[in-house]
C-alpha cells in the first residue's frame, strides 16, 4: 500500500479518535488527547492549504487572543493569559488539521459518523445513569461531576457536561436524518437515538437543550427553499412529521400528566424571571457596568470582577454570560472582532451551503448556530473540547473555496 495512503489512515484514526474523546470526555483524559495531538502534529507536515477568507478568519481569532493579552498586560490584570490557549494555541492546531486533512468530502462524512457514535454513547450512558437513580441501581460514574443527576420538586436536573456536546451534534444529526442524508447507519437506529435524545433533553432540566427541542423542528423549514427540490421535499416532509409527533406528545402529556409539563415549562421560563434567576441578572448588571468603565478597549483578559449578591460575592474572572464578559474584557473593538468572525462563519457558510446544495454543511451550521445561542448564558465555546465546531465549519468553507478556485483539488 502506498505510504501516503497509510499516513492518511493514521491521520484519520488519530483525528477521529481525538474527536470522539473530546465529545464524550470533556475536560478529561488530557494525557491521551495530548498524545493524539502530538501524533497529528507529526503527521500533518504538508504545505498549509487555506483559502484567503479562512486565513483571515484564523488571523482574527488569534489576533483577538493577542489583543486581550495586550490590554491585560497594559492594565496589569490578575491573569492576562487566561484565554491564551483558546484563542492562540488551539487555533494553530486546528489550522494544521484543517489545511492538511479536511480537504476531501469523504473525510467530512467520516467526521459526521464519528459524531453520531459519540452522540449515541453520550445519550445512552446518560439515560442509563438516570434510570439507575430512579431504579436505585448503582451505575458507575465515568465523569468527574459530583452530582450527575438529581430529582427535586417533581422535576429533574442533569449536570453532565457532555450535554454541551449534544448541543452541536443533535441539530447536525436531526437535519441529516430528515434530509435523508446517507450516513451508512441504519435509519431505525438513527430514529431510536434521536427519540432518546429528545427524551434526555427534557429530563435533563437544562434550558439550553430544552430550547433545542422547541426550536429544532423549525430550522430545516427556514432553509429548505434554498436547496434542491428533493432535499426541500425531504426537509419539509420530515419536519412536519416531527412537529406532528411533538405536538401530539405534548397534548397527551398535558392531558394525562399536566404537572410534568408545568414543572419543565417553569424550568425553562424562569430564565427570564429576575426573581427566580437573580444571579445571572446580577452578573449582567455588573459586567455592563465594567464595560461602561472602559467601553472601547476593555479591561483586558483575566481582569477580576466582583460578583455582587445574590451571586458568589467574590472576585472572579470567569462568568456564565460569555458575551457580556467579552465586552467587559475587550471592549467594543475586541467584541466586534470575535463576534464578527463567529457571525461571518454562520452567514457565509449558509451562503455556500445553499450555493453548493450541501446538506452536510447545513447540518454543521445548524449545530454551530445552537452553540452560539448556548454560549450566551452557558459558556460552551470556551475549551479545547468544545470549540471544534467553529473550526469544522471553517474547514468546510475552506474545502469549498479551494475547490472553487481549483476544481481538481481533490
Amino acid at each position: 500500500m502506498d505510504s501516503k495512503i497509510i499516513k492518511n489512515y493514521f491521520i484519520a484514526f488519530f483525528g477521529l479518535s481525538l474527536l470522539f474523546l473530546m465529545m464524550v470526555f470533556i475536560s478529561q483524559l488530557y494525557a491521551i488527547k495530548i498524545i493524539l495531538m502530538i501524533l497529528l502534529l507529526i503527521l500533518t507536515t504538508k504545505k498549509i492549504q487555506l483559502s484567503y477568507n479562512v486565513r483571515i478568519a484564523f488571523f482574527l481569532i488569534i489576533f483577538y487572543g493577542v489583543y486581550g493579552i495586550f490590554f491585560g498586560v497594559i492594565h496589569q490584570t490578575e491573569n492576562p493569559f487566561l484565554f491564551v490557549t483558546i484563542y492562540c494555541v488551539w487555533p494553530v492546531l486546528y489550522l494544521l488539521y484543517t489545511s492538511n486533512f479536511l480537504i476531501k468530502h469523504n473525510y467530512f462524512t467520516l467526521i459526521v459518523k464519528t459524531i453520531f457514535y459519540a452522540h449515541a454513547f453520550i445519550v445512552l450512558y446518560d439515560l442509563i445513569f438516570a434510570w439507575g437513580i430512579f431504579a436505585g441501581v448503582k451505575v458507575p460514574n465515568i465523569y468527574t461531576v459530583g452530582t450527575p443527576f438529581s430529582i427535586y420538586l417533581n422535576a429533574t436536573r442533569m449536570n453532565f457536561v457532555n450535554l454541551n456536546s449534544l448541543t452541536f451534534s443533535t441539530p447536525v444529526l436531526f437535519i441529516l436524518f430528515i434530509g435523508r442524508f446517507d450516513l451508512g447507519i441504519s435509519r431505525k437506529f438513527q430514529v431510536l437515538i434521536l427519540f432518546f435524545t429528545f427524551f434526555l433533553f427534557i429530563i435533563s432540566g437544562r434550558r439550553s437543550v430544552i430550547l433545542i427541542v422547541l426550536l429544532l423542528p423549525l430550522i430545516p423549514l427556514v432553509f429548505s427553499n434554498r436547496f434542491s427540490k428533493q432535499i426541500k421535499k425531504n426537509l419539509i416532509r420530515g419536519t412536519l412529521i416531527v412537529l406532528f409527533l411533538f405536538i401530539s406528545t405534548f397534548f397527551y402529556l398535558n392531558k394525562n400528566n399536566p404537572e410534568f409539563i408545568s414543572n419543565y415549562t417553569q424550568v425553562f421560563l424562569k430564565a427570564f424571571d429576575t426573581e427566580k434567576e437573580p444571579i445571572k441578572f446580577a452578573q449582567q448588571k455588573m459586567l455592563m457596568e465594567k464595560f461602561e468603565e472602559k467601553p472601547l478597549f476593555g479591561h483586558g483578559s483575566g481582569c477580576m470582577f466582583y460578583e455582587p449578591a445574590p451571586g458568589r460575592m467574590m472576585f472572579a474572572n470567569q462568568f456564565e454570560l460569555s458575551y457580556h464578559l467579552k465586552l467587559a474584557f475587550t471592549g467594543i473593538i475586541g467584541f466586534l472582532i470575535i463576534i464578527g468572525v463567529y457571525v461571518w462563519i454562520l452567514l457565509y457558510g449558509l451562503f455556500l451551503a445553499r450555493k453548493k446544495n450541501d446538506l452536510l454543511f447545513l447540518s454543521f451550521l445548524g449545530g454551530y448556530f445552537f452553540m452560539l445561542i448556548a454560549d450566551a448564558t452557558n459558556p460552551v465555546l470556551c475549551s479545547f473540547d468544545l470549540i471544534w465546531p467553529i473550526y469544522l465549519c471553517l474547514a468546510k468553507i475552506n474545502y469549498w473555496e479551494l475547490n472553487n478556485s481549483n476544481p481538481v483539488f481533490e
